[in-house]
């Protein structure tokens, strides 16, 4: 079960989200995913768990991007050792 709790999302100094959770089962996300017109911002420290089931990938590795591009562009093994801490 993947839960997030108490988020807040700023852009600037506008606040987008304040304290929103929500949960869902691993076959929960792969069904929304399947779905069309859907997005799914997926924030997630398992590597093996996100790169499963992205599309498109936003690296972040101590604060910067160190990656951005379509999942399929990149070879997991480079991405897997950008990012390890």
């Amino acid at each position: 079960m993947l839960k997030i709790s108490n988020i807040n999302l700023h852009y600037g100094s506008s606040q987008i989200l304040y304290n929103i959770s929500l949960s869902a089962a691993t076959g929960e996300i792969t069904c929304l995913k399947s779905q069309k017109n859907m997005a799914i911002v997926l924030v997630e420290q398992f590597f093996d768990f996100a790169f499963k089931r992205a599309d498109y990938i936003f690296a972040i590795t101590r604060g910067e991007i160190v990656y951005e591009g379509k999942k399929d562009a990149i070879e997991e093994k480079k991405l897997r050792k950008a990012v390890s801490i």
